[in-house]
């Protein structure tokens, strides 16, 4: 029982980081250089969980959280190359964009950790 409540505990502390991970880029009217700053003791939080073996719904909280960090991190330099064009994208779209990119990444590396972490059969 109280592994279950740690357990619970660990997934709300990540909830809690992916939301606060959220907040600046949606309340944000201009990227700046800031933003990947705001994200680093959120990817050290977040990295003691992306190694643990877990359930199905810890690895997708644990790689939801991870992608909007990661989102904080190339936002800059992709709002750097964007404000080079003419006319740039609303930056809702480009997060969109970012986001179908950047969170199957992050699941899939997830993933990776998962399936080598676990014991094979002794031959």
């Amino acid at each position: 029982m109280a592994k279950k409540d740690s357990d619970r505990i660990e997934q709300t502390g990540d909830i809690v980081v992916a939301g606060i991970a959220l907040v600046p880029l949606i309340l944000a009217d201009k990227v700046t250089a800031l933003h990947p700053l705001f994200g680093m003791p959120l990817f050290l939080y977040l990295i003691r969980d992306f190694k643990k073996s877990s359930s199905l719904s810890d690895r997708l909280i644990v790689s939801m959280a991870m992608s909007f960090v990661m989102l904080l991190f190339t936002c800059y330099p992709i709002e750097c190359i964007l404000d080079k064009l003419e006319d740039p994208p609303d930056w809702d779209i480009v997060l969109a964009i970012q986001w179908l990119i950047v969170f199957p990444a992050v699941w899939a590396v997830r993933e990776l950790f998962e399936f080598v972490g676990k014991p094979r059969g002794k031959t």
